[in-house]
């Protein structure tokens, strides 16, 4: 935009008085009064009286042009209703990811045919295998030499699976309908073996790259975390902020995120018993380790081949289908230092236990992670349900006490601290609870229109904008109160945009609120065609209220013709036809209407400013 508004005035203070020398050479005065232009006449005489009648009751205009930021500001501190904030406006890309999640301690292979089915599944739904252009499945934890970084494509276990399916163009599948349909009808899909569908969670994460660029390593548009040191007190905590957000209806796939109750076989080595047979626990652990993987990583073994030089790594692995059971791991051998071997069940016992599958850590603190899906409502209006349901979980866990000395205070009932206070604690010192995903980018965008601070984001922006703008008009006019007069048709602009996103449906997005910086624009450059013009001739001795309807009357035409026209382009790309259509329609549908009002306030309350102001 900046480029070509520079490239614009190049060609106007060029090109332009060259080609209307050259194209109006032979143009004669009167050629106003043609026919052809007696409308244009008439609509001017006509604005210029109906003009004259506002400014005799221009005070009244200004108290109810006034009105209008005091009830933007009041609608937008209420919480706007009727208008959601997102960062990009959702499109339909025709492409999603499904992560399955079956019950910790899931075989590979069972997990494997439970991933087939569910594809299967989801053809028979979209209508035939026809209607899937392509799938593409990750089962069980990637190998390491799997050409792709865990960064944009992980699992937990071999009880996880990620499924990417892409819809063909053409199919005529509303993404957003799919996925619900899918949620009712997977988790009643019958099968033949373990496991089954009413215990495998589900959870649909973003397929287009905007959507992952902007949830920040999420998978999801909303993930609250828990970090402490305590990841038991971290659990707990995580606990009660779940069951605040079941609570929220239009949270979607609410689960934690990582695995934290894997099944496990616990070999306590009882150190007397072990000492007695010469054995020690790091040799009943390096006997364990074929039966539960291979030795490959605890003991590297190379052979050279001496026929061809060439160096294989051999590793050692019991088959799975001789360890099904505690006692054939108890009937493992182990070899002592003397030679000898003994039993595992000799030296140790063997029980069954659970311990977090997953370990996640930020700042060096241990995180429990609580992820969810957003439907049938914006960004905005669920991160202020999430800050909502975060203060009633803080309130349910600080209970009233009282110290030895009858002084009153407050008891935290997971970590037990006892804060001495009046007002009700924040959450403990030790716990860190943060709303991640796509929440804090959007509120460090937009600023203090999204809960943010003022200052920041694209919020600071359009003010730099605006004062930026009264400067350079300060410089050009050589008057504060001219360069205010000008810049007062920006409540207007944005009365207007927030009344096309409500009249369409429309978000308030990265995209609507570029498209309220163009219409502030273009907004300004109207208003200062109209008020210079009526400051010429107030200098030049004509009354004010004469000279404000004389120079709006013969800036009428060229205010018009770019508002119209800039209206007419925007048209075509607010309708958001073709593909990816949705995406932009937010911008033209907020110049649309931040121009249709600002052209109003510009040609009717801008004069009624300029007047009183003069």
């Amino acid at each position: 935009v900046g480029f070509s508004m520079v490239a614009s005035y190049i060609l106007s203070s060029t090109f332009v008085p060259v080609m209307s020398t050259w194209l109006l050479r032979h143009y004669h005065p009167d050629a106003h009064l043609s026919s052809r232009r007696f409308f244009m006449a008439r609509l001017q005489d006509g604005y210029a009286w109906l003009l004259g009648g506002v400014l005799k009751i221009r005070w009244l205009v200004l108290a109810a042009y006034l009105a209008v930021p005091a009830l933007l500001i009041g609608w937008w501190w209420m919480g706007h209703p009727g208008l959601g904030t997102e960062i990009f406006p959702k499109v339909d890309s025709g492409q999603f990811q499904l992560r399955l999640q079956a019950p910790n301690g899931t075989l590979l292979l069972d997990t494997e045919a439970l991933a087939k089915d569910v594809l299967e599944e989801i053809a028979r739904e979209a209508g035939g295998e026809q209607n899937v252009d392509i799938s593409v499945s990750l089962v069980g934890t990637a190998s390491y030499n799997y050409p792709i970084n865990a960064i944009y494509l992980w699992t937990a276990g071999s009880q996880e699976a990620v499924l990417r399916v892409a819809l063909k163009r053409g199919s005529g599948i509303r993404l957003e309908e799919f996925k619900n349909r899918l949620r009712e009808k997977l988790p009643n899909m019958r099968r033949q073996q373990a496991p089954a569908m009413q215990d495998v969670k589900l959870q649909f994460e973003a397929g287009d790259i905007v959507q992952q660029v902007m949830s920040f390593g999420s998978p999801t548009p909303v993930q609250v975390t828990v970090s402490g040191p305590n990841l038991q007190e971290d659990r707990a905590y995580a606990e009660k902020v779940r069951q605040q957000l079941a609570r929220i209806a239009t949270l979607r796939d609410l689960q934690y995120e990582q695995s934290l109750d894997y099944p496990t076989l616990e070999v306590n080595v009882d150190r007397e018993l072990a000492g007695l047979s010469g054995v020690t626990a790091e040799e009943v652990g390096r006997a364990l380790a074929p039966a539960t993987l291979s030795s490959r990583f605890t003991t590297p073994l190379f052979w050279r081949d001496p026929k061809s030089g060439n160096g294989y790594q051999i590793q050692v692995e019991i088959p799975q289908s001789k360890m099904n059971s505690i006692s054939q791991l108890e009937q493992i051998p182990v070899k002592a230092g003397d030679g000898t071997q003994i039993l595992v069940q000799d030296v140790a016992k063997v029980r069954r236990g659970s311990m977090p599958g997953e370990i996640d850590r930020y700042n060096m603190k241990r995180m429990v992670s609580l992820t969810a899906n957003i439907e049938s409502e914006d960004l905005g209006n669920v991160a202020r349900h999430i800050d909502a349901a975060l203060e009633a979980v803080n309130e349910s866990l600080w209970t009233p006490t009282t110290s030895a000395e009858g002084q009153s205070g407050w008891k935290h009932e997971i970590t037990k601290d006892i804060v001495y206070q009046k007002e009700l604690p924040s959450p403990p010192k030790q716990l860190s609870i943060e709303v991640r995903g796509q929440v804090f980018p959007m509120r460090q965008m937009f600023g203090g229109l999204a809960g943010g601070k003022v200052y920041e984001g694209l919020t600071g922006g359009l003010i730099l904008a605006v004062v930026v703008i009264l400067l350079l008009l300060t410089a050009y006019f050589q008057s504060v109160r001219l360069s205010l007069v000008v810049v007062s048709t920006t409540p207007a602009v944005l009365a207007g945009v927030v009344l096309a996103l409500v009249a369409t449906r429309t978000t308030f997005n990265i995209q609507s609120f570029m498209g309220a910086i163009m219409a502030v624009g273009v907004a300004v450059a109207n208003a200062i065609l109209l008020a210079s013009f009526a400051e010429q001739g107030r200098r030049e001795g004509k009354e004010v209220a004469a000279a404000t309807v004389e120079g709006a009357k013969y800036r009428l035409r060229p205010i018009l013709m770019t508002s119209c026209a800039m209206i007419a382009g925007m048209v075509p790309m607010s309708l958001g036809l073709g593909e990816g259509g949705e995406q932009t329609a937010p911008l033209a549908r907020a110049v649309i209407g931040g121009l249709a009002v600002a052209t109003f306030a510009t040609l009717f309350i801008l004069p009624s400013v300029f007047a009183r102001s003069r």
